[in-house]
C-alpha cells in the first residue's frame, strides 16, 4: 500500500466520518432486504401450496390468471390438429346431446354442443 501523507490521512479520516452514517443506513437496509426476501419466499411458498389444486385443475393457471382472463389469451401448450382427427377412421365424432351416462350415482346428461 502506498504511504499517505499527513494531509491525505486527514482527508481519509474526514471522508470515513462523513460516510459513517450512510454506511450504517446501508447496513440496516441490507438486513431489512434479507428479512423481506425471507418473508417473500415464505409467502410465495404458501401461495403455491394454496394454488396447487387450481393449477392441476386448470392446466397450470393460477386463480389470479383465471380471474383476470390471462388463461383465455394464453397460447395453448399443445395444439391439436382437428382436421386430422376428423379424417381418422377410428375416431367417432358423433356425440348424442342427451346421451344417458350411467355412473352408478344416477343419470347424467351430456352437454356437448356439436
Amino acid at each position: 500500500m502506498k504511504q499517505l501523507t499527513k494531509t491525505q490521512m486527514a482527508i481519509v479520516k474526514r471522508t470515513a466520518a462523513n460516510t459513517k452514517a450512510l454506511r450504517k443506513k446501508c447496513d440496516i437496509l441490507e438486513s431489512k432486504i434479507q428479512e423481506y426476501q425471507t418473508m417473500l419466499q415464505e409467502f410465495t411458498s404458501q401461495i403455491d401450496l394454496f394454488e396447487a389444486p387450481i393449477k392441476a385443475l386448470s392446466g397450470g393457471f393460477d386463480s389470479h390468471q383465471i380471474l383476470s382472463g390471462e388463461c383465455f389469451t394464453a397460447e395453448p401448450e399443445e395444439s391439436i390438429n382437428v382436421d386430422s382427427m376428423e379424417s381418422s377412421e377410428d375416431f367417432d365424432t358423433t356425440i348424442d346431446i342427451k346421451e344417458d351416462i350411467d355412473t352408478g350415482f344416477g343419470t347424467i346428461y351430456s352437454t356437448c354442443n356439436n
